[in-house]
């Protein structure tokens, strides 16, 4: 078993907003995936060169039948110590709702044996409950690492990636530009690569690109934050 934390999904914008207190990072989703040793990849070369066309295919559906049972035991232990959302259809759940603790989803297998199709846990995601508090998803996060911990720590082919996302703080966010709104009208600033200035429209900031009269692009507050911070001219 193998362990990523990824953190990519977070934009360098809200990452900046992390850095000066105005948002979080927190969980957002679990990411199973199966994936081949370097030896089985090896083989997997060695085999497509050897193996015809028909041949081939045949072993295609066979590999993905055989990494979907080798993967499904691993879901299988999480829905037992946890309600998962869409994983038993027998359970009728509300979405926006703290009754459930992870939302599963995952692909169907794509095999030519159409007697053989079902779902695809060769690759699955969970995805944590947002109507949780975020101290709650931490304590199903550490509950599940300690489950596949404990029972699939040997398993060569599991891969997991603890995907991250970025929670701004809207009302902290709010309250700065509201009281900053007098001496933004007007400033100079450069966006997204243009420069232009800031208009105070009632309650909404507006960027205007340079040599602009009448036409210009509504901000939303962390935009007007961030420049405010430091992307003023």
């Amino acid at each position: 078993m193998t362990t990523k934390f990824d953190r990519s999904y977070i934009s360098a914008d809200t990452r900046e907003l992390i850095e000066r207190g105005y948002a979080r990072e927190e969980l957002d989703k679990l990411v199973f995936r199966f994936e081949y040793t370097k030896e089985e990849q090896a083989q997997n070369r060695a085999m497509a060169v050897k193996l015809s066309p028909e041949a081939w295919a045949a072993s295609a559906d066979r590999e993905a039948l055989r990494r979907s049972k080798l993967m499904e035991p691993v879901m299988d232990a999480i829905a037992g110590e946890f309600v998962c959302y869409q994983y038993d259809h027998e359970k009728q759940l509300a979405f926006r709702s703290a009754e459930w603790d992870l939302y599963f989803h995952c692909n169907m297998l794509n095999v030519s044996n159409a007697s053989a199709a079902g779902r695809d846990y060769s690759y699955f995601t969970l995805t944590f409950n947002r109507e949780h508090t975020e101290e709650k998803r931490l304590e199903i996060y550490s509950r599940i690492m300690r489950l596949l911990q404990e029972r699939f720590a040997e398993q060569p082919n599991l891969h997991i990636s603890v995907q991250y996302r970025g929670s701004l703080d809207a009302e902290k966010i709010h309250r700065f530009v509201q009281q900053s709104l007098p001496s933004m009208d007007g400033k100079r600033c450069s966006y997204h690569g243009w420069e232009g200035r800031l208009v105070l429209v009632e309650d909404s900031i507006f960027f205007m690109k340079k040599r602009a009269k009448t036409r210009g692009y509504r901000l939303t507050p962390a935009e007007a934050l961030l420049i405010s911070l430091g992307n003023a001219a």
